[in-house]
């Protein structure tokens, strides 16, 4: 009895449906920005199931990331914008970052979104520091570079 019950559950399942994560954009390449720039992005999430898509536990993978949702829910058919920012302020070179959150798809219970690109400088100063050392009385700091 037991078994026939459970077998019963398994077949009326995908009669009720599910959610369906889509993202066609996971990965937003931003080409190479200047260092001083914050890039914003829009992240287009899609449900294409029959029942409502739940989104949460926003994480990012460093605080130079900020990640945020207007709802919650995205309901059958329709699309959500993920708001995400990336402050590129004291980076150089080679960036990656991602956005990792859990759904309840079944097929899709954690994902990530991500940002990757290059953050630019024009002027690079090799030391970043000059030490002019302990200086006496009226004397001037002076180093040649």
């Amino acid at each position: 009895m037991l078994v026939v019950a459970s077998l019963g559950w398994m077949l009326l399942a995908p009669a009720w449906g599910a959610p369906k994560f889509f993202c066609e954009e996971k990965i937003y390449d931003f080409g190479a920005l200047d260092c001083n720039q914050v890039i914003t992005h829009a992240f287009t999430i899609h449900n294409k199931g029959n029942q409502p898509l739940e989104i949460s536990a926003i994480r990012t993978t460093c605080g130079c990331t900020v990640a945020k949702m207007a709802q919650d829910a995205i309901q059958p058919g329709e699309t959500a914008v993920m708001e995400a920012n990336l402050d590129l302020h004291g980076r150089k070179g080679p960036q990656h970052s991602r956005i990792y959150f859990a759904t309840n798809d079944p097929d899709t219970l954690f994902t990530f979104l991500a940002f990757q690109g290059t953050a630019t400088q024009d002027v690079e100063i090799t030391p970043k520091f000059l030490a002019f050392g302990r200086l006496e009385g009226e004397e001037q700091p002076a180093k040649q570079i």
